[in-house]
């Protein structure tokens, strides 16, 4: 890919023209097209006149986990944004997101509040809230979502450290099939013993870690994301930004306390990208 990158003279996202490309046989990976090109050399960045270049789809996560019986992070909850066509060659769009949704599942050791349902769909939001009854359910709905989406880019705060090992880990946990949808590059449904790591889980999509960009382009006293709301966003009431295993059953035993839950959730979600808009990371 390098070498691409280097003799085609591709400098960033740009307009590829691909002449006497060929449909590709076999799909190898999640895209909707599949094209073949055998040389190299006609592969050229289209030199049409008046052409921006491509937007991006941007989708920014958020994984919330308790700690389970058997000391594992076990999901419970994933929020996620996106943003359809995110310009990079002007400023961020006033609203970095343009669709949402929220994918839940009450930990395991406990049921769902008899009034969840009513509560939930009389609230007064426009999240699409997806209810699951198992984690493994809540992991596939969340990577076929996420394979719909199709986003160039994934955007979370230490997602490195902890948003892909745990959806990595507890994938493999459930067993749960095509959990290549991660990326784009079709692989099989073993995880070989988690060596598929970070980056190489995420093959054919950009991360940005507004933790690791934060700490390349600004100073602060810690970058943690409450932090980096304050300093960076100018939030200036307390953001609560992390739930103890203990605070969040307490929340999930009421149903309106779990919108709440719902809502810090997402509220989280947008705390991160409007970080990356800010610091302009892309």
């Amino acid at each position: 890919l390098e070498n691409l990158l280097l003799e085609r003279k591709i400098k960033g996202p740009s307009w590829l023209e691909f002449p006497e490309a060929e449909k590709f046989p076999s799909r190898i990976s999640w895209c909707k097209y599949e094209v073949q090109c055998n040389q190299m050399e006609k592969i050229r960045v289209s030199q049409v006149e008046g052409l921006t270049p491509p937007p991006l789809v941007i989708a920014s996560i958020n994984v919330q986990t308790v700690t389970n019986a058997q000391k594992q992070n076990e999901i419970i909850a994933i929020g996620c944004l996106i943003h359809t066509s995110f310009p990079i060659n002007k400023a961020p769009p006033a609203n970095p997101f343009n669709q949402h949704f929220c994918v839940i599942n009450k930990p395991s050791d406990m049921s769902w509040p008899y009034d969840y349902k009513d509560i939930v769909s009389n609230r007064n939001a426009n999240t699409t809230v997806e209810k699951m009854n198992s984690e493994r359910a809540l992991l596939n709905f969340f990577l076929t979502k996420l394979s719909n989406i199709d986003p160039d880019l994934i955007v979370g705060h230490d997602i490195l450290n902890f948003d892909i090992e745990v959806l990595l880990s507890r994938i493999n946990v459930h067993k749960v099939p095509q959990w290549s949808r991660l990326c784009r590059i079709r692989r099989g449904n073993e995880l070989m013993g988690l060596k598929i790591r970070g980056y190489n889980a995420m093959s054919g999509r950009l991360l940005c870690d507004v933790k690791v960009s934060a700490m390349e382009l600004i100073r602060a006293r810690s970058y943690d994301l409450e932090t980096l709301c304050q300093q960076v966003l100018h939030v200036k009431h307390e953001v609560k930004t992390e739930f103890t295993t203990l605070e969040i059953k307490d929340m999930f035993r009421n149903s309106r306390s779990i919108v709440e839950f719902i809502k810090f959730t997402m509220l989280h979600s947008s705390y991160i990208i409007k970080i990356m808009c800010e610091l302009n990371v892309l």
